[in-house]
């Protein structure tokens, strides 16, 4: 990766930081969190995340590192374990589903090859949307209770996930 691509990458994952905690705001009541803390814990995860990704650059480890990456930003909040798995695995799905939408649109891209940051930005757009569509239609409903078919909802990205990796 050269520069500009570092930059641009740096850039367009800090925006995806602050679209995956305006997804946790669904999920979880974020006002008895510090913060500070918050954010913190927020920069963390931003760095480590971006870390792997140019240290590495291969799907696998990206996709761990972010799903546990996830959960442990809802470890911040209150909620049950399988809350917050699920909302791991919903947001990181919504993340991955974009991923491939922005593939299929606008590359000709072979699973593992480096990418043009624009496939970047237009995730981040494609994840913005769908965020702010869930904030419409969830509302209060997601902090309040369970999502139901909760054991359909996580088949679905696990079984995604394993047709990645095949």
């Amino acid at each position: 990766m050269n520069t500009n691509d570092i930059l641009i990458a740096s850039i367009t994952n800090l925006f995806r930081v602050y679209i995956i905690w305006r997804f946790i705001k669904l999920f979880f009541d974020t006002g008895k969190v510090s913060k500070k803390m918050e954010a913190a814990v927020y920069l963390l995860f931003f760095a480590l995340t971006f870390s792997v990704f140019v240290a590495f650059h291969t799907p696998a480890v990206n996709i761990i590192t972010n799903l546990i990456g996830l959960f442990f930003l809802t470890l911040l909040y209150e909620g049950s374990y399988k809350k917050r798995l699920t909302a791991a695995i919903l947001i990181y799905s919504v993340n991955m589903v974009c991923d491939i939408v922005s593939a299929y649109l606008f590359l000709n891209y072979n699973m593992g090859e480096p990418t043009s940051q624009i496939f970047s930005i237009v995730t981040d757009l494609l994840i913005l949307v769908c965020q702010l569509v869930a904030a419409k239609v969830l509302g209060n409903q997601a902090k309040q209770e369970y999502i139901k078919g909760l054991k359909i909802l996580l088949i679905i990205p696990i079984l995604s996930i394993c047709m990645l990796f095949f």
